[in-house]
């Protein structure tokens, strides 16, 4: 039977950026109060989750975060902390303490490119910053660190000129994840300026593994090994699945993981969620070092 052993929790969706090519929840959707935040990590004991992945929005927005941090690592489980940088230096103590693996973006080898669909040059600067900041104090740094870039029409051609940034912090990226863009169900106005042609993804891939020298740190996630890939709890603690209809991702609804029976909701999501998939997008980065 699939075990759930990786959640991923949109914890909120309030972000201080607006990215073209965001896989978060509506802006206006704010945390749950405290008191729900601690009910839902009872659920995951209740599922033996073992790593969550903390993601947005921005999660370092909610009040609680520290507190909800706290918990998840006292409780055995493995933080995942998807962040955009621009909070890091506020939240590097708890960072410290309870991270397992930080996950930050990188969308272009130039502020320029980075903005053309994050529409901040800040967090281009700020995420090298993070990486300058673990270069020089490795004994720091978490047990995993993760660069993601997003593939779109705005990066498209640029692959090689950002394997080329990274190459000095080579020694302390274990895993440069490359997603391919895809058309989730909010914000789809934003969006349209960035849409690729699905061939492109491929064949700049196959030359960045033939050309860059990260090789097996390279994660590549299509748009297609991505869907039905997630036991996804969104800012209401509604579990969904994001799920391709007609070439839009949805986010499908198995349950209410603070209302209804866990037994009833483990089976739903056994129903429609793609096993294969789930797998591949947590074991290549999670399971190292033992996360998993």
């Amino acid at each position: 039977m699939l075990l759930i052993d990786t959640v991923d929790w949109k914890i909120i969706g309030t972000c201080n950026l607006r990215c073209l090519h965001c896989y978060g929840p509506p802006k206006t959707e704010r945390a749950l109060p405290p008191k729900l935040l601690l009910e839902i990590i009872e659920k995951f004991k209740d599922l033996k989750v073992k790593t969550v992945v903390l993601t947005g929005g921005e999660p370092l927005l909610v009040p609680s975060i520290g507190e909800v941090m706290r918990i998840l690592h006292e409780a055995n489980m493995a933080i995942a902390l998807s962040t955009n940088t621009s909070f890091f230096s506020r939240f590097e103590g708890e960072i410290g303490k309870y991270v397992s693996s930080l996950n930050i973006p990188l969308d272009g080898s130039t502020s320029e490119i980075h903005a053309r669909s994050r529409a901040d040059r800040n967090t281009f600067f700020s995420c090298l910053e993070v990486l300058r900041h673990y270069k020089t104090r490795p004994s720091e740094k978490p047990r995993l660190l993760r660069v993601g870039t997003v593939y779109s029409e705005a990066t498209s051609g640029d692959f090689l000129a950002i394997a080329r940034l990274l190459q000095p912090f080579m020694d302390v990226i274990n895993t440069w994840k490359i997603y391919e863009l895809i058309d989730y169900e909010f914000q789809q106005e934003l969006r349209q300026p960035i849409l690729h042609e699905t061939s492109t993804f491929e064949a700049e891939m196959a030359e960045l593994l033939q050309k860059s020298d990260f090789g097996s740190k390279i994660m590549i996630a299509p748009a297609s090994a991505r869907d039905k890939a997630y036991f996804m709890v969104n800012p209401k603690g509604l579990a969904v699945i994001p799920t391709d209809l007609d070439g839009v991702t949805h986010e499908v609804v198995v349950g209410d993981i603070l209302k209804d029976s866990l037994d009833e909701l483990v089976a739903w999501w056994l129903e429609k969620i793609n096993a294969e998939n789930y797998r591949e997008n947590h074991q290549q980065h999670y399971s190292k070092m033992n996360l998993l």
